[in-house]
């Protein structure tokens, strides 16, 4: 499958241009409108999606690298520093910061 993940900043701007554009030929305003709010909610629900599965893999993180005993926790490396060690791409970083 093609990561996106790849492309640089530019990249993503031209492909996205070039990409409405293409599908945008020849259509008229009204038929525009309603094609660009379906765009955009595929945009918020992959967002949402990305985000969902960024805090799965925080919390497992978390889970992992407790030691826990007699059902509490004695012992916890940093959390943050284990997630950008071991599950999170450097690109990825921000996004979590972001939460």
């Amino acid at each position: 499958m093609f990561k996106f993940s790849r492309l640089s900043g530019s990249e993503l701007v031209a492909l996205s241009s070039t990409f409405a554009l293409t599908i945008s030929k020849g259509l008229k305003a009204d038929e525009l409108i309603p094609l660009g709010r379906f765009f955009s909610s595929v945009s918020k629900n992959i967002d949402i999606i990305a985000t969902t599965k960024i805090v799965d893999i925080v919390e497992e993180a978390i889970i992992e690298e407790a030691i826990v005993e007699d059902g509490n926790i004695k012992d916890k490396r940093n959390s943050n520093q284990f997630i950008e060690d071991e599950f999170i791409d450097d690109e990825l970083i921000d996004d979590i910061e972001f939460l």
